[in-house]
């Protein structure tokens, strides 16, 4: 019988030391005779470059409409034939699977970091804390400043928590993993089996922020299509939601867990130890099919219900949180797959340059879309359907592919990596 990662759990030789490292945004590879002599993999700049991406076919639906359009897609737009073809795609293919794959490469960072600083005799914790205390201003700034979904101060609160356990066992990785992935599916199965004993006016209140009346719509949209100072309360109380009760139920729990996940994986070998482009392939569909059956199932019964409250918020979504892991892993494979068999050459080429400037390019995102939709810029908030959106995704990508790769030709490194280097006390900067 076939295994996964079966040639992954046999013992390995001790590794020598890692070569001079990135970012954890950024990870150095693991020394092995197919890494290049600039000591990087380049499959993981290649999956890093896709998610960063994949990001952005999700987080554009929350820089063109109010918040809650993001979870309750009936809030505001249009949803019927072309845009809900590409809200179902979105849904289906993209939403939590590309944040996942970030995660895993952000946790794989964080373990070839620390390694390799544990070799050369450094505190390998402080030196994580020390770097992820610049990430979580620069993300406080993105966050409150500019965009209120900002993952930039998550990721470096989960990560600060996640590198606690980089020495330990693989096994001891993975279920401490599953544990923490566990409890937001706990909380929001806690919450459903009670909310019938919730007074009715708790109930009504959460049922009606769920469904946003026209009137509170038109009231954040005019907010958003207004100067900054007018964005500034919506902005700081989405964000402070995101920081609280979003991170307290779930975004700590499952962001920390895939981390772990993330360094479980490189503690594997991967994607090393798959020797061939069919035992890649091969992963990729054991993996991705059943995930995307759990997401296909999750979202057409969501669109069903006409994401009724106490099915869409309260069950609804835990077809994709569990669908998303396999399916992301099975993302995971195929770009693995697609740098090892030499297809779409220029494509690759591309992914790994967008990858290797990730910090810059999720911020750049930010930058462009705002200026887009927001007041201060041209103020297309609420006004661009879900088809447009997706035009104007595949168009960032084409500019940020080749900004990326000139970029990297004249630079070698981005410049909002450089800055996070020069604050983390690294070599090099302005």
């Amino acid at each position: 019988m076939w295994r996964p990662f079966d040639r992954c759990l046999t013992p390995a030789a001790p590794r020598p030391p890692l070569p001079p490292a990135m970012s954890a945004v950024d990870p150095p590879p693991p020394p092995t005779a197919a890494t290049p002599p600039s000591g990087r993999i380049r499959e993981l700049d290649v999956v890093r470059g896709a998610a960063i991406c994949g990001i952005l076919v999700v987080n554009i639906q929350a820089f063109a409409y109010v918040m809650m359009a993001y979870v309750n897609p009936a809030v505001q737009g249009d949803l019927t034939g072309l845009n809900y073809v590409v809200w179902m795609a979105g849904q289906i293919f993209v939403e939590f699977k590309f944040i996942t794959l970030f995660s895993l490469l952000f946790g794989a960072g964080l373990y070839l970091l620390a390694d390799r600083w544990a070799r050369a005799g450094r505190r390998p914790v402080r030196a994580h804390w020390r770097r992820l205390f610049w990430l979580g201003l620069i993300g406080l700034g993105h966050a409150y400043l500019l965009w209120f979904g900002d993952i930039l101060f998550m990721y470096a609160v989960c990560a600060a928590v996640a590198v606690l356990f980089w020495k330990r066992s693989t096994r001891t990785l993975i279920g401490i993993a599953v544990v923490l992935l566990v409890i937001p599916t706990t909380l929001i199965s806690l919450l459903a089996l009670s909310l019938p004993y919730w007074p009715e006016e708790v109930v009504h209140e959460m049922r009606t922020e769920w469904h946003l009346s026209p009137e509170r719509v038109q009231e954040e949209t005019e907010a958003y299509r207004g100067g900054w100072r007018e964005q500034q309360p919506y902005r700081i109380e989405s964000a402070l939601m995101m920081h609280t009760w979003a991170m307290g139920t779930s975004i700590f729990w499952r962001t920390t867990g895939v981390m772990l996940l993330g360094m479980a994986l490189l503690k594997l070998g991967l994607p090393a130890s798959v020797a061939s482009a069919g035992g890649l392939a091969r992963r990729t569909l054991f993996f991705g099919l059943p995930g995307l059956a759990l997401c296909a199932y999750g979202a057409f019964r969501n669109a069903a219900e006409a994401w009724d409250f106490e099915y869409t918020a309260l069950q609804g979504e835990l077809w994709n949180y569990w669908g998303s892991l396999p399916l992301a892993l099975g993302y995971f494979f195929g770009l693995c797959w697609l740098v090892r068999s030499g297809a779409a050459a220029g494509l690759v080429r591309v992914l790994e340059a967008i990858g290797r400037l990730a910090l810059t390019n999720y911020l750049m995102q930010s930058v462009i879309f705002t200026t887009v939709f927001y007041g201060h810029g041209f103020g297309l908030f609420g006004h661009v359907e879900r088809w447009q959106q997706a035009l104007m995704v595949v168009v960032c990508w084409g500019f940020q592919g080749a900004f990326s790769v000139w970029w990297l030709r004249r630079f070698g490194q981005g410049p909002v990596e450089r800055l996070w280097r020069w604050l983390s006390g690294g070599r090099g900067g302005f």
